[in-house]
């Protein structure tokens, strides 16, 4: 089984990497093993017979612009063994094809510069049927993401290679595979909002995460969701709630918590709208993480030893802290 993963892995083919062949070496001949073709097959096309009357027109068009495309390559695929094509569309965008018996074929169109497309076409004893075909235009870049060492590919067909796991996985199955451990973990959203709002179980459970190879950050790219705060982009996909910005936090807590913004004096006060910046840019393990005093307005402050100096303590400093944290999620926000 071992051996066979690592022939699945080594052997997936990459045009943006410019992997274009493998090698395989087996010494100890485990690949007498391997099933003749273990993949699930395509549906197979039936033999068809009886008179050949049938008649395929079709169009083909860019489905982002809706202009012809000239020079598209259609197949028709009759039979197990018989096929029709390729021909180039025309001037005009169009193919078609004669001589068809009636039945389900299968039409392959493939053009410069766009994907692949394939459909099912049944046909009738004496008539023509007409076909409508929208190519979308290949990606001209794939883009790839990483975090601590994980590389997502995110390709034209919304797939990615998490590449530390060895798997492919669809975009709706990587998000259910997220939404499966957070519940895990936390089977609501008060459990979750409780590990959330404690730093050290907010950092076991985002360790316990990514251990599973789940990064918040990159669901954050692939779902074009970067504003979302990371404890409600969570929440969103486990629990179906509202996917709230930091933005939106930090203007809630800006409004609803003014009493606790003036119990403190000027110079705390400024430290604490200052890290609510910080927090709006990055998230709530920005502002928990020690480092961020060594950054601007910090530093002109005199970094962590000159905030602590504002605060008093570095116990006052780290309540302040925990105390903003809890804030910062502690109002409904319709």
């Amino acid at each position: 089984i071992i051996f066979k993963q690592i022939v699945g892995r080594g052997s997936r083919l990459d045009a943006s990497t410019a992997k274009a062949w493998f090698r395989i070496i087996d010494y100890t001949d485990a690949t007498r093993l391997f099933d003749q073709w273990d993949r699930p097959p395509e549906e197979p096309l039936d033999e068809i017979s009886g008179p050949r009357t049938a008649r395929i027109e079709g169009t083909v068009t860019d489905a982002d612009s809706g202009n012809l495309i000239v020079g598209a390559s259609a197949t028709i695929l009759i039979g197990p063994n018989e096929q029709q094509g390729p021909k180039r569309t025309d001037q005009n965008g169009c193919f078609s094809f004669a001589d068809l018996p009636a039945g389900t074929m299968r039409l392959s169109i493939t053009g410069t510069g766009f994907r692949r497309r394939q459909v099912s076409v049944v046909t009738a004893q004496d008539s023509t049927q007409s076909i409508a075909v929208e190519l979308k235009a290949e990606s001209s870049l794939v883009e790839k993401v990483s975090v601590h060492g994980l590389t997502v590919t995110i390709a034209d067909e919304a797939t990615f290679q998490v590449e530390a796991m060895g798997t492919h996985m669809t975009l709706n199955q990587y998000v259910d595979y997220t939404r499966e451990k957070v519940k895990d973990y936390t089977p609501n959203w008060s459990s979750l909002l409780s590990t959330w709002t404690d730093t050290t179980a907010r950092e076991a459970f985002v360790q316990a995460l990514e251990a599973d190879s789940i990064y918040v950050q990159i669901l954050s790219s692939v779902l074009l969701l970067p504003e979302v705060d990371a404890c409600d982009l969570l929440a969103h996909i486990a629990f179906e709630r509202p996917p709230l910005t930091r933005g939106d936090r930090a203007d809630a807590f800006l409004n609803y918590q003014q009493r606790f913004l003036h119990q403190h004096e000027p110079l705390t006060r400024e430290v604490i709208l200052a890290l609510l910046q910080k927090y709006r840019v990055a998230g709530v393990q920005e502002i928990a993480n020690p480092q961020v005093f060594r950054l601007s307005p910090f530093r002109e402050m005199g970094q962590a030893p000159g905030v602590i100096k504002r605060f008093g303590s570095i116990i006052a400093l780290r309540d302040t802290l925990s105390e903003i944290q809890k804030r910062l999620y502690g109002v409904e926000i319709a």
